[in-house]
C-alpha cells in the first residue's frame, strides 16, 4: 500500500518534533510531561 504524499508529510513532521523533544528532554530543557505533551499534541 503506498502512503500519500500528506500522510508522509505528517509522518514526517512528526518524527521531526519528537526527535527535537526528545533532544530536549535529555538536555533537561523541558520536562518529561512537556515532553508527554508532545506525543499526544502530535
Amino acid at each position: 500500500m503506498k502512503m500519500s504524499q500528506v500522510r508522509f508529510e505528517s509522518e514526517k513532521n512528526y518524527a521531526a518534533t519528537m526527535y527535537i523533544a526528545q533532544n530536549l528532554l535529555n538536555q533537561k530543557l523541558i520536562t518529561k510531561k512537556e515532553y508527554e505533551k508532545f506525543q499526544v499534541k502530535c
